[in-house]
C-alpha cells in the first residue's frame, strides 16, 4: 500500500493540515487502492484530468493490514459511505 512518508513544508497539504505522515491511502475516487503497489495505487491519480477524492486510513498499518484489519463487508460499507459523502472528515 501507499503511506505518506512526510508532508513537504509549506505545501498545500502542510498548510491545510489535512494530511500527515503515516496516513495510508485506501481509496482514490472510491476505487480501492489499498494493498496495491505504489505505481498501481497512484495510477488513478496520474490518469485523472481533474481533481480526485483521496481517502486515507489514519491509524497504524497493523490495524488496516494486520490481524486487526477491517472485514471486507465493513470496508465496502465504508467505501459506499465515502462515495455518498456521508463520512465526515476527521482531524
Amino acid at each position: 500500500g501507499v503511506m505518506i512518508d512526510k508532508v513537504a513544508a509549506n505545501s498545500n497539504a502542510d498548510q491545510t493540515g489535512l494530511l500527515r505522515a503515516g496516513y495510508h491511502l485506501i481509496f482514490v475516487d472510491g476505487r480501492p487502492v489499498h494493498g496495491l503497489s505504489f505505481d498501481d495505487a497512484i495510477q488513478p491519480i496520474m490518469d485523472s484530468e481533474g481533481s480526485v477524492t483521496l481517502t486515507f486510513f489514519t491509524g497504524e498499518g497493523e490495524y488496516f493490514y494486520g490481524d486487526f484489519k477491517p472485514e471486507n463487508e465493513w470496508l465496502e460499507n465504508f467505501r459506499q459511505k465515502t462515495l455518498a459523502g456521508s463520512v465526515e472528515e476527521e482531524q
